[in-house]
């Protein structure tokens, strides 16, 4: 039986000797940052001032709003059994010629009607009762607008007065003849006072 040949043996080839047996420096290891910090039990000290820096940092030095209290004379502006609206107010077709020559005399119809309904409040400070819309002609180019308000029980009572029970009538319909019923006599007024003052 034939032994195996034991293998030669050569010389190292000095062309990549160096890459063979060269030595590699050693390399430090790499040390995370949080891991180079000292460790060790924090003193109390570290602790309340790791906490006040928590605290009073920049996103708390700006104080809280302070909470408003409701005062005992606040008036609840939006109650539940009131129901707010606004009609328009126009002039009639009959007042048209007095406020146009007005007009060119300098004064503004915004304001005339404005003082008209002012003056027609004070008659007027509440819807009370329904009283039948007359039929009547407006000049529809100026208007203002009042603000009112009922309350649920009154627009009962407006709707019982009209023969409307099924509350077909819109609200502005159900308030219209009593706030015009104020109206027009108080613009009638109005225009003759500043006709006056010509």
């Amino acid at each position: 039986m034939t032994g195996r040949k034991k293998p030669k043996i050569l010389a190292p080839d000095p062309d990549h000797e160096h890459a063979i047996f060269k030595v590699l420096p050693k390399q430090q290891p790499i040390i995370p940052l949080e891991d180079a910090k000292p460790r060790g039990p924090k003193s109390p000290q570290a602790r309340e001032d790791n906490s006040a820096e928590k605290i009073t940092g920049p996103e708390s030095s700006t104080p809280p709003a302070p909470v408003r209290e409701k005062s005992a004379h606040t008036i609840d502006t939006a109650p539940e059994n009131v129901a707010r609206s606004t009609f328009r107010l126009m002039p009639l077709e009959r007042h048209r010629a007095d406020l146009e020559m007005l007009e060119q005399e300098g004064y503004q119809i915004d304001l005339i009607l404005k003082g008209a309904m002012k003056a027609a409040r004070k008659n007027t400070p509440r819807i009370e009762e329904y009283v039948p819309p007359p039929d009547l002609a407006y000049w529809k180019k100026h208007h203002v607008r009042w603000a009112f308000s009922v309350t649920n029980d009154t627009i009962a009572k407006l709707r019982a007065a009209a023969k409307d029970p099924l509350d077909a009538l819109p609200l502005s319909e159900l308030v219209r003849g009593q706030i015009t019923s104020a109206w027009i006599p108080a613009l009638d007024e109005a225009i003759a006072k500043v006709k006056r003052a010509l």
